[in-house]
Order: C-alpha cells, then sequence, then structure tokens
C-alpha cells in the first residue's frame, strides 16, 4: 500500500448500515438467541513495583503480574512486602500498598466490589452515575462509597481490625450489627470481628503510600489526552508522556507514539486467554493498554497513529481490535513445525465482531466511536470486507501456534510473511480458532514468585452487595474450550461448570452477609474522638482542605439479618449523590463549551493542512483536484463534529429528564 495522503485518507467519516442473514450470523459463530453480554470494563494492572503476584480466578497457581494484563471477577493480587501495585477500572483508581492480599469479587459495568483481607488500599472514585456500586469489603467491615472523593482502608495482618478513612467523599459503613455514615475528613477503626464498637475520629495523617497516590492522582487531573478521549478510557493517563496528538483529515485527532520506525501495532506484547472475552493481547509498553482496547489503527504519513474516534462517555473495552488470516492451506506455505496464528489491527470504521457470545445491544456499543447508526451490526460477514491495514507492509504479524498458545513474546518469535502469502491468506475472523491451555491464561513459565499467607488468602470478608459465584476452575472448562477452538464458554455453561459437586453453587465461600442497615443522609456519625485533622500534602488540588468533623451523633440501630440476594450483584438501596439543576447545567455548559473548543481546534488544524497543500501544488490542475478533495474533507468533518454535537445534546437531555 502507497503510504502517501490519498492512501491515508481512503476512509472518510460515513454511515455505515449492515444488513445480513442468519446462514452469516451461523458463519461467524454468533449465537441467534440473547445471552448475557461481557462486561464493558476491566480492571487494568498499570503499574507494579516490586514483586507484584497475580493469580487467576479459574486457577491456583500465582504468577508474576504483568502491566497492561486485564482483570476480572474472581482475579487476585499480593503485594509483597516493599512493593507497590496500580489497578485502573474506568475512572476509578485503586492503589495497593506493600503486603496486602486484594481480589476482584465483582466487576460489572454497574459494580466494583473489591476485597481486603490484609494490607491497605487507596480508592480514587472520580465519579458515580446512578444507581453505581463501589464497595470496599474486610473481615469486620463493608465500606460503601457514596460520592467521588478519596478513600483509603486498612486491615491488620491477623484480619481482625480495619481502619476506614475517608479524605473526601462521603461513605457508609456495615459493621457489627450496625450501619454509620463516615464524612470527608473522618476516619473509623473497627476492632473484633463479630461485633466492632467504630472509634470515630478525625483522618490520620497522610502516609507515605498515600502521598504517593496523590502524585500520581495529579499526574492523571493533568493530562492533556483527556481533551480527546474519556477519562473512563481506561490507560489515558500513559498517552502524554509517550507520544503527540494531531488533526489528520477526516479521522480527526490521532495519537502518534514514540517508536522506531520498523514498529508495528500488536506485535510488541503476548497474547493470553481471559474470560469472559476469550484471546486477548496484553502489550509490552507501559501506555499499550487504551490503544489496543479501544479505538482502531491507520497507518499515515508513514507511520502508525491511532484514532480514538467520536469521543463516548464510557467506552467499552475490546480483547484485541484486530482480524485474524490463515485457514488450512494458507497455513501449508509455512514450514515451521506448526500452522501459525497471524493477524492485523482493524482500520477505522471497520466493525470489530466479537467471537464470545453478545446481545446486538453489545456489538453496537462496543464499534459506536467509530461506526454510526449500524442497522443489524451482529449479523456480518468479516471473511467478506477489504480492511485498509492488511495490505500495508509489514502489518500482518504471524507466529507459530505454540508461541500463541503458551502466551511467548510475540516479536521475538515472529514469522516473516511475504506479500504472495498476506494475499493469499483469508480473514477468518476476529479470534484466533485455537484452544487455550493453562498456561495460555499466565503466559509463559516463571520463577517462583512471592505469595500471601494461606490464612489472607482464605479469610471472608463481609458483604453489603452479594457478589456473583467465583468462575469454575479452568481444568472443568478445558474440554469444552478444546471443542470449540478459541470461542469462550458462555453463561449457561459456566454455571453448570461450577455447580457440579458444589452444595451451594450460588454461594461465596469468601464472603458473609453484612446486616443491612442504610443509614439516611441526614444520619450522623458516631461520637467523634477529638484531634485535629491532618491536611494533606501538596497538591491541593487533589486533596482539598480539612473541614472539621461534624458534631457527635448516634449511630443507625441495625435491622435483622437479610435473606440471600436472589440476584447476585445487585446492591441494596442507599442514598444518592444529589446534583442541584444549577450544577447540573454548569456541568452541560462546561461539556458543550469543552467540544466547541475541540471543534475550533479541529476546523483550525485542517484548514493550515489544505493551505500548506495548496501551497506545495505544482500546477492550477493539481490546486483544482485538492480544492475538490479539501471540500470533501471539510464536509466529512462537519458532518462528524454535528453528530458529536446532537450525541451531546441527546444525552443532556435524557440526563436532565432522567433527573427530573
Amino acid at each position: 500500500m502507497s503510504c502517501d495522503k490519498s492512501s491515508s485518507r481512503a476512509f472518510p467519516m460515513t454511515t455505515i448500515a449492515i444488513v445480513a442473514s442468519l446462514t452469516i450470523l451461523a458463519s461467524v459463530g454468533l449465537p441467534v438467541r440473547s445471552f448475557a453480554d461481557p462486561p464493558g470494563r476491566v480492571a487494568r494492572i498499570g503499574y507494579t513495583s516490586g514483586s507484584v503476584s497475580f493469580r487467576a480466578g479459574s486457577l491456583d497457581e500465582w504468577s508474576a503480574a504483568t502491566v497492561n494484563y486485564p482483570l476480572t471477577v474472581g482475579d487476585h493480587v499480593w503485594t509483597d512486602r516493599n512493593s507497590r501495585a496500580e489497578l485502573q477500572i474506568g475512572s476509578t483508581i485503586i492503589r495497593i500498598a506493600p503486603s496486602t492480599e486484594f481480589s476482584l469479587l465483582n466487576l460489572d459495568d454497574r459494580t466494583t466490589q473489591l476485597r481486603v483481607t490484609q494490607g491497605a488500599v487507596s480508592v480514587r472514585v472520580r465519579g458515580l452515575i446512578d444507581d453505581e456500586v463501589v464497595e470496599i469489603d474486610t473481615p469486620n467491615s463493608a465500606v460503601s462509597v457514596l460520592q467521588s472523593g478519596l478513600y483509603r482502608v486498612d486491615v491488620s495482618e491477623a484480619g481482625d481490625s480495619s481502619d476506614v478513612v475517608v479524605r473526601r467523599g462521603d461513605a457508609e459503613v456495615s459493621a457489627g450489627g450496625a450501619s454509620f455514615p463516615l464524612r470527608a475528613e473522618q476516619s473509623a477503626v473497627l476492632a473484633g470481628l463479630d461485633a466492632p464498637q467504630p472509634d470515630i475520629r478525625g483522618a490520620s495523617p497522610f502516609n507515605d503510600f498515600e502521598t504517593w497516590s496523590l502524585t500520581r492522582d495529579q499526574a492523571a487531573e493533568n493530562a492533556q489526552s483527556a481533551r480527546y478521549v474519556s477519562r473512563d478510557m481506561i490507560g489515558y493517563e500513559d498517552l502524554d508522556a509517550n507520544g503527540s496528538w494531531q488533526v489528520v483529515g477526516a479521522y480527526g485527532p490521532v495519537w502518534f507514539p514514540r517508536v522506531r520506525t520498523e514498529w508495528v501495532p500488536y506485535r510488541y506484547g503476548h497474547w493470553v486467554w481471559v474470560d469472559p472475552w476469550g484471546w486477548t493481547w496484553v502489550d509490552d509498553a507501559p501506555w499499550g493498554f487504551a490503544p489496543f482496547h479501544y479505538g482502531r489503527w491507520v497507518f499515515v504519513s508513514a507511520r502508525w497513529a491511532w484514532v480514538p474516534g467520536t469521543i463516548v462517555a464510557r467506552p467499552v473495552y475490546a480483547p484485541a481490535l484486530v482480524a485474524f488470516v490463515g485457514g488450512s492451506g494458507w497455513s501449508a506455505s509455512f514450514q515451521i513445525g506448526s500452522a501459525p496464528v497471524a493477524w492485523f489491527p482493524l482500520g477505522p470504521r471497520e466493525v470489530f465482531v466479537p467471537a464470545y457470545r453478545v446481545t446486538p445491544v453489545y456489538v453496537e456499543r462496543v464499534n459506536v466511536a467509530h461506526v454510526t447508526n449500524i442497522t443489524n451490526v451482529t449479523n456480518i460477514n468479516v471473511t467478506n470486507i477489504t480492511y485498509v491495514n492488511r495490505s500495508v507492509p509489514g502489518a500482518v504479524t504471524a507466529v507459530p501456534r505454540d508461541t500463541f498458545v503458551r502466551g511467548g513474546a510475540v516479536a521475538g518469535q515472529a514469522v516473516a510473511v511475504s506479500r504472495d502469502q498476506i494475499q493469499a491468506a483469508p480473514v477468518v475472523g476476529m479470534t484466533a480458532a485455537v484452544a487455550p491451555q493453562r498456561a495460555s491464561v499466565v503466559g509463559q513459565a516463571q520463577a517462583r514468585v512471592a505469595v500471601p499467607p494461606a490464612a489472607a488468602m482464605t479469610r471472608q470478608v463481609m458483604v453489603r452487595t452479594a457478589p456473583p459465584p467465583p468462575p469454575a476452575p479452568f481444568a472443568a472448562k478445558q474440554a469444552i474450550l478444546e471443542q470449540h477452538p478459541g470461542q469462550p464458554v458462555d453463561a449457561e455453561t459456566e454455571n453448570a461448570l461450577r455447580a457440579r459437586g458444589a452444595a451451594n453453587p450460588a454461594a461465596h465461600p469468601l464472603v458473609r452477609a453484612a446486616p443491612m442497615a442504610p443509614a439516611s443522609r441526614s444520619a450522623q456519625a458516631p461520637p467523634v474522638q477529638a484531634r485535629p485533622a491532618t491536611p494533606a500534602p501538596s497538591p491541593s488540588s487533589v486533596a482539598p482542605a480539612v473541614t472539621p468533623a461534624p458534631s457527635p451523633g448516634a449511630m443507625t440501630p441495625a435491622t435483622p439479618a437479610a435473606q440471600p440476594n436472589p440476584n447476585p450483584g445487585a446492591s441494596v438501596p442507599r442514598p444518592r449523590t444529589v446534583v442541584t439543576p444549577a450544577e447540573l447545567a454548569a456541568r452541560h455548559a462546561q461539556e458543550r463549551n469543552d467540544l466547541a473548543a475541540r471543534h475550533a481546534q479541529e476546523r483550525s488544524a485542517l484548514q493550515a493542512q489544505h493551505d500548506e497543500e495548496q501551497r506545495r501544488a505544482a500546477d492550477a490542475r493539481q490546486r483544482e483536484q485538492l480544492k475538490q478533495q479539501h471540500q470533501q474533507e471539510a464536509k466529512t468533518l462537519q458532518d462528524r463534529q454535528k453528530q458529536e454535537r446532537e450525541a451531546v445534546q441527546k444525552r443532556q437531555q435524557e440526563e436532565r429528564k432522567s433527573r427530573g
């Protein structure tokens, strides 16, 4: 493919309508009936320092934690002595202190439920949507986050005491048969497991762990990339320091990574198997999350650029936005001992059709930033499309099957693919038709890693929100995965496998129910021990000035123990954050102003590009050709910006209506 300007604009922003038959639907392995959709977000391991270990919920063995690995329900993390880790879930950031045993009890589009049995975590919540649950569970308390803010929870090594600190925000703590509110700059110390009596006082001083967390928060707050993508896009904070933004023709804002000339997307990393999505890309680069799980890639001006697409408030995570090529006849052209697995990155406006079972609504959500007004997008024959990146020299990456399955480093084992082989390679779908092994979950074998104490791993925590049961063991799924290579087991099969040999398959062995005693917003906290609060260290923009603790009050009496929740993951009613009409109007006005400013920048950049191309035109004929091309590009940009304005207006109208 040529790398000139005309080829870089091969995909003008257009509306795509896709209609096909159930025959095509079956040909790509999508179900005819509806299934429960996977979550639209994961917990990315965004940072590690020291010895940090990870255990998938479907396995018993621990391995070294890898930056950019996506965690989900049932996964565990252990930070050894003098070690730290950071997880990113949308705009929520979880930082894990040394000697901490941590796991994810639940993670979906509306619930983030954390289990801490030893050590400490700092949780920064940027915003909550209606009915969203953020819960931190310890052996003797369940902490419900009610507002955006900054929270810290400490658990003793023995697991018999905890310390809950609200730096900024509002929380509700359930412990010892009672629930009570905890306000900004308050802390609660709870000693004992069965009937801890909370000692409420002013917030304790900031420690080194919290100061480190604040410093990292400041970098995220100042990220310029938030002008081009949603702050709920996991990993956007890493883009500023590793590349630059430019406005390119009809693509709008694109991001150019600072990489070597020979660099190609989806080549420097490895593949892992993560349920319920299946084959998942884990990139080696510290910035390598957002550009490989959202957006698309395009080869422009002789280099690769990432195109995030239209800003979406809560973008939907995808395991890898690539198309796989191959087939038995094509594989025979390689002399490497085993059939290779090959892929290339999807380009702008190319539809991602999941191989895992989903509803049409999910497929629309995962593509909405790049494809608009989709009709029956689920029913698409992915093998009958001309993909823009397939013909880019060097874009196709191929590795031996064994390297792929065992999570080996791709770059070191990549197989050379000739132009003739690429042209002969049929597109087979958007996952590899390869069955995973145990090594596919954790990657290549590693040296012995640190593990948490056995007591911490099996210690129960108190919960207000009933989590789903743990995932079924990988060994129980392996035979089914081999029968349907590349396709994860569906929810019904997962539940059936989990039920085998379990006395109560709906129960979770690591939790116990907390008394359901929600406090009213007007309820006061227990008596506060007088102690001056300690102001937060710089940056002050992250931790605001300390406010005095409220006057003493009484705890809310407990209600009788609740019955088991018939809907795992559903939360009990709790107070909501109140947003006044004036605050909502101000936020909406700021959103419109930000959008208008970005649109003006895009128009200015496009005009400057057009002026420069006209100046370099060789003759009048070329100038006239450029003029027509420029008019089309300006029209495309105008249409895209109009769509964005209308989408913002519609969302704001719906939000105003929902809030009365």
